[in-house]
C-alpha cells in the first residue's frame, strides 16, 4: 500500500479523475495516467496555470509567488485529497500538504484504492 502523493487515485471513478484520464488520452502521447507520477505532474501544471492566472496580465516571478501565497483552498482541479493552503497559517509558509492520504494497494494485477481517504490529526497544530 502507498499513498499517491496527496492526490486522488486515478482508479477512483469521479469527475476529476475522468478529466485527467481524458486529457492524458488526448494529449499524453501514449502515457498511461495510472503510472508513475502522472497525477502529481498534472496537478503541478494546473497549479502553475493557477498562479499565472492569479498573477495578472503581465506576471512577474514575485507577482506569481505572491498571488499563490494568498491561495487558501487550492483543490488541484479536484485531484487533491484535501485542498492545499499556501497562505500563512499554523505552519510557516502555508500548509500545502493536508492531513489526508488516499492509499492504494496492488492486488490481483491491479491498483485498488481504499474506499475513502485516510485522515488524521497533525500533532502540534
Amino acid at each position: 500500500s502507498s499513498p499517491p502523493v496527496g492526490t486522488v487515485p486515478v482508479e477512483v471513478d469521479d469527475e476529476a479523475t475522468k478529466r485527467l484520464v481524458s486529457a492524458m488520452t488526448e494529449y499524453g502521447d501514449g502515457v498511461d495516467p495510472r503510472t508513475g507520477f502522472t497525477t502529481p505532474g498534472y496537478v503541478s501544471a494546473d497549479l502553475f496555470i493557477e498562479g499565472l492566472n492569479k498573477a495578472g496580465a503581465c506576471p512577474t516571478r514575485e507577482g506569481f509567488v505572491t498571488a499563490l501565497r494568498a491561495v487558501t483552498d487550492y483543490a488541484g482541479d479536484g485531484l487533491l485529497v484535501e485542498p492545499a493552503n499556501f497562505a500563512e497559517g499554523p505552519v510557516k509558509g502555508g500548509f500545502p500538504y493536508g492531513r489526508c492520504a488516499w492509499f492504494v494497494t496492488y492486488a490481483g494485477g491491479a491498483f485498488v484504492p481504499d474506499p475513502a481517504a485516510t485522515c488524521g490529526e497533525i500533532q502540534g497544530l
